[in-house]
């Protein structure tokens, strides 16, 4: 086997969840804070694909972005009746 093949190998730690490894791999967090607050993230990211209110293109960013914009929405419209109530 190539040995830069086997350098990039991931090897899976028993009982370490999906989630846990995209955390460990993808190095986004850097503290134990950090860590639960991507795993509620990428978990409700994962969610929203599951259940149909994400639809994930072939460009992951462009469709993180639509969901950004649509959350802005929201709690821009919601903040506005807050201020003219």
């Amino acid at each position: 086997m190539n040995s830069r093949l086997e350098a990039a190998t991931v090897v899976p730690v028993p009982g370490q969840s999906l989630l846990d490894r995209i955390i460990d791999e993808s190095r986004v967090a850097r503290s134990p804070v950090e860590r639960d607050r991507a795993r509620d993230i990428i978990g409700e990211l994962a969610e929203q694909v599951l259940q149909g209110e994400l639809v994930v293109s072939e460009n992951l960013a462009a469709s993180i972005d639509v969901r950004i914009a649509e959350l802005d929405r929201l709690i821009s419209a919601q903040l506005s009746e807050i201020m003219h109530a």
